[in-house]
């Protein structure tokens, strides 16, 4: 199991300061999808996508991080990557876990909506598709 100090030095190399833009963006999203469909919103379904976007917000922290170790040890040589309080290869693996996460969490809301995408586009291709002969 992971010590409690990975984990202090993964949510301080999040920076989540700056997530509050994502969460606004992300609010905007929520909000518009309460106005326009209405029959369709859930507390509990916008909660769980605003999660997802600071999660999502975070990893790519991390990533950042991990492309930029080496000119982080000039430009930003407090950082946890750097400084060694956090290890690149664990901080990699749970970052893949969440966004593995992330993306069977949203295939799992939009499933059904992909599905009636999917078959509306096959159906308009078979329609518009030229056939010799006809």
């Amino acid at each position: 199991m992971l010590q409690i100090g990975f984990w202090k030095a993964y949510i301080k190399s999040m920076r989540l300061y700056y997530a509050f833009i994502t969460g606004i963006a992300g609010w905007v999203g929520v909000s518009f999808y309460q106005f326009a469909m209405p029959e369709h919103y859930s507390h509990a379904r916008a909660t769980l996508l605003l999660v997802m976007l600071f999660l999502s917000w975070g990893v790519s922290q991390i990533i950042n991080d991990y492309l930029g170790l080496r000119e982080d040890r000039i430009n930003a040589p407090n950082r946890p990557m750097v400084t060694g309080e956090l290890d690149p290869r664990n901080a990699l693996i749970v970052s893949g876990i969440m966004m593995a996460g992330v993306v069977i969490v949203s295939c799992g809301l939009i499933r059904s909506r992909l599905f009636r995408l999917f078959s509306a586009s096959c159906s308009t291709f078979s329609m518009n598709t030229p056939r010799p002969g006809l």
